[in-house]
């Protein structure tokens, strides 16, 4: 067998130059890369690994989501810059209220299923996930 990090193109060519191959595994989400007719027509077991960045996209979306909301960006250029000079009470004042909104009316899959799972335990709000059935729950 083969194990393929996600980019490699598995097609007809290369199945014809392996003869004796077996099985084309992906370590990733997708299988856009990978000939399936042209695998099964040979009797090449394909195989992918779904939900393995679920909880990692969601780490990352929601990281991305808390540093706009906290403006962590911009008050980070702005100390780069050397303008800071003295705390003021308004002075990178983020909006909470905002993010939570936003993350309340998302459209929830697996993915943003992770983001309610944060948004209960770490903003302490309970989100619905209409498709997976309800609200969220569950322990991090």
């Amino acid at each position: 067998g083969v194990l393929i990090a996600g980019s490699e193109r598995i097609d007809a060519a290369l199945l014809d130059a392996c003869p004796g191959l077996k099985a084309v595994c992906s370590m990733a989400v997708g299988y856009n890369n990978v000939d399936v007719a042209a695998c099964t027509s040979r009797g090449v077991v394909a195989s992918n690994a779904p939900g393995v960045l679920t909880e990692t996209t969601a780490d990352f979306g929601f990281a991305l989501m808390m540093a706009a909301a906290r403006r962590v960006s911009e008050s980070e250029r702005y100390l780069r810059e050397d303008r800071w000079r003295h705390w003021g009470v308004d002075l990178f004042a983020d909006d909470a209220v905002v993010f939570k909104k936003l993350i309340y009316e998302m459209r929830f899959d697996e993915v943003s299923a992770e983001y309610a799972l944060f948004g209960q335990f770490y903003l302490g709000v309970r989100l619905p996930v209409e498709k997976l059935g309800g609200w969220v729950e569950g322990k991090l």
